[in-house]
């Protein structure tokens, strides 16, 4: 599993991708494997200084077109994470920015 987590104020952010199919699970159900980038997303789980917890889904991994990795994100030090990419489809450089509140 591809991990990576940031303190940005007092809030605790987790990144990472999952199945598609786990998003709105109950808390009964059985997550199922991320094994296929088409079926995939990058999702963000943010815990505040209070514990209360809340997942987001930031988009779908087909829809980057490029080598995706969490673990090359970067602060943006205005309430943002960055990450640079390559879009082999386009042949075009492509900057990605994540807000996070």
């Amino acid at each position: 599993m591809s991990l990576n987590s940031y303190i940005i104020g007092n809030d605790l952010h987790l990144f990472y991708f999952d199945n598609l199919k786990n998003y709105n699970l109950s808390e009964t159900e059985a997550p199922i494997k991320f094994e296929n980038w088409k079926d995939g997303f990058l999702a963000c789980v943010t815990i505040n200084a209070k514990g209360e917890m809340q997942k987001y889904n930031l988009c779908g991994l087909n829809w980057l077109k490029t080598n995706f990795k969490i673990s090359k994100f970067v602060d943006g030090e205005r309430n943002n994470l960055i990450f640079t990419g390559r879009d082999e489809v386009k042949k075009i450089n492509v900057l990605y920015s994540i807000e996070t509140k």
